[in-house]
């Protein structure tokens, strides 16, 4: 199936896949008050191959990052739309979109889109794997996070695509990277690279960051909500006991 053909397939029933799709996802903002149209406002192949897909989704005006991906067979659940027997699928389900995208940051790669571009920017001097070493790196996604999507590449790095995509500066960029110059400073997950969106206008939105994976027991969320459980847990139990 080629690029165009993964784009038509999204638009063929006005939309209606897509916003299925989109009501099952926890990184969706809408699902409340439901959804009125989708338009799949520019996009930009990474790899031939399959193909691999970075798109951007206006929702009702909100701007949404989906990568996007064909492979043979996929549950229903998992699926956004099917073309004959193939299905399109998120391309976090690809196993190989993070080595991929971390390979493209590690060149520098600049990825022509049909308005803009997609712009990897690698943190110079390159503190990844070498990128002809990408390839046989295995990657994993990650479970629990509720507006952005990560995968773990190999066992030192973390690909993070940005859901909702924001013009300028954005935050986690513009502060890890300074922390991570900062070469004294060691209590962060290091930022290896990012990518940027550059509209037709030059204005300029990340949607991935490329960081050092840092081996933990969870996120901080999880943190936080086990903790206020046992000081209730605690607040309940008889007296005398804990």
């Amino acid at each position: 199936m080629k690029a165009d053909d993964v784009v038509a397939a999204l638009r063929a029933d006005g939309g209606d896949s897509v916003k299925a799709f989109l009501k099952r996802q926890r990184w969706f903002a809408g699902k409340a008050r439901g959804i009125g149209d989708v338009q799949v406002v520019d996009w930009g192949v990474v790899d031939d191959d399959g193909p691999l897909l970075l798109a951007l989704l206006d929702v009702d005006r909100d701007r949404y990052f989906l990568p996007l991906a064909v492979v043979d067979s996929a549950p229903d659940s998992r699926t956004i739309t099917r073309a004959g027997a193939q299905s399109i699928v998120d391309g976090h389900e690809h196993p190989a979109l993070g080595r991929t995208l971390a390979r493209d940051i590690a060149r520098g790669r600049e990825v022509a889109a049909q308005r803009g571009r997609f712009v990897c920017r690698p943190i110079l001097p390159w503190a990844g794997p070498e990128p002809s070493a990408m390839s046989a790196l295995d990657e994993r996604p990650l479970s629990g996070e509720q507006s952005n999507t990560s995968v773990a590449v190999g066992r030192g790095l973390l690909l993070k695509s940005v859901r909702r995509p924001r013009g300028g500066v954005n935050p986690e960029v513009e502060i890890t990277e300074m922390l991570t110059r900062r070469t004294a400073f060691r209590h962060i997950a290091p930022l290896i690279g990012w990518i940027d969106y550059v509209a037709e206008t030059g204005e300029a939105s990340a949607v991935s960051l490329l960081q050092g994976f840092v081996t933990n027991t969870g996120d901080g969320w999880r943190h936080v909500v086990d903790a206020l459980r046992r000081s209730v847990e605690a607040l309940d139990a008889p007296h005398g006991q804990s």
